[in-house]
């Protein structure tokens, strides 16, 4: 079942030109975008006025580029663009990441928005996810970030950057206390109702 779903919150020129970036990168870089999401505030629930979107997505390349002994890159960045910031990870690199702990690609397959993907390759990540996510790594992964954002707060108090910061407090609770992956939206929403 194919996955789309875009909060009405968000602005429909730049989901628009976001659809736009991720068909032109399917056309020039030969990849199946298996999942493409917003991560970030927007996922979360508190972007500020001057947010920008930033999609993510999971991609496959040709049989083909796996066999080489010349592997090319496995990241796809675009440049910034006004609001937009649109880059992805092959499945490779993803599965790699998640296999040592990096908290990243959770996020990605537990975003509320989606701008593209199959139902069926989400669940069966999650699933993987729940079964090889090593959550010692993962707490490490959010307790290094949280200190980061401390460090940033410490330094200009706003009131955005104190929810990034509680953010990873949230997350490490959630990884790392369940059995299951939880959805950070579920995590922050309580926190960030009142951020701006």
């Amino acid at each position: 079942m194919t996955l789309r779903s875009i909060p009405a919150s968000m602005d429909p020129a730049v989901v628009a030109t976001i659809d736009g970036e991720l068909d032109r990168i399917v056309r020039e870089h030969r990849v199946d975008v298996l999942l493409a999401v917003e991560s970030g505030s927007r996922a979360w629930g508190f972007p500020s006025p001057d947010s920008d979107y930033d999609c993510r997505f999971v991609y496959l390349r040709p049989v083909d580029d796996y066999l080489t002994p010349w592997p090319g890159r496995d990241v796809i960045e675009t440049p910034l663009v006004g609001l937009l910031d649109v880059n992805g990870w092959d499945l490779v690199k993803a599965l790699r990441l998640l296999a040592n702990g990096n908290a990243v690609l959770i996020e990605w397959l537990m975003s509320p928005t989606t701008y593209r993907g199959d139902s069926g390759f989400r669940d069966e990540l999650r699933a993987l996810a729940d079964e090889v996510a090593d959550r010692d790594r993962v707490a490490r992964h959010y307790l290094h970030l949280g200190r980061r954002q401390w460090r940033l707060f410490d330094s200009n108090r706003s009131l955005k950057r104190c929810s990034i910061l509680c953010a990873p407090q949230w997350h490490c609770g959630g990884y790392t206390n369940i059995r299951t992956i939880r959805s950070p939206r579920c995590i922050y929403r309580p926190c960030s109702a009142n951020v701006s």
